[in-house]
């Protein structure tokens, strides 16, 4: 209320629907590239619980168990998935 956009026309809603779907189908799309780029690369890890970690890209890496939360690891991404890199 008030400000110039509330005066502005209104997007219906199926046309918002459907760029939110095409915004979470670019975005997967995009992460998959990113994902596959890092593979055979480096990657510094600051391990979490259950041998996941985050690489400096705020990207999840699973390595194998028995690191400590808060350690700081370097590894060599050996896969990816859609949504996170494995560490070799």
């Amino acid at each position: 209320e008030g400000t110039p956009a509330a005066r502005m026309p209104q997007v219906d809603k199926a046309t918002i629907k459907n760029r939110a779907m095409q915004l979470r189908a670019a975005g997967k799309i995009a992460m998959g590239k990113f994902l596959g780029s890092r593979v055979g690369s480096r990657a510094s890890v600051l391990m979490e619980d259950g041998g996941i970690g985050n690489s400096e890209h705020f990207v999840p890496v699973r390595v194998s168990p028995g690191y400590e939360p808060g350690t700081l690891i370097d590894v060599t991404i050996a896969s990816a998935t859609d949504v996170q890199l494995i560490a070799a």
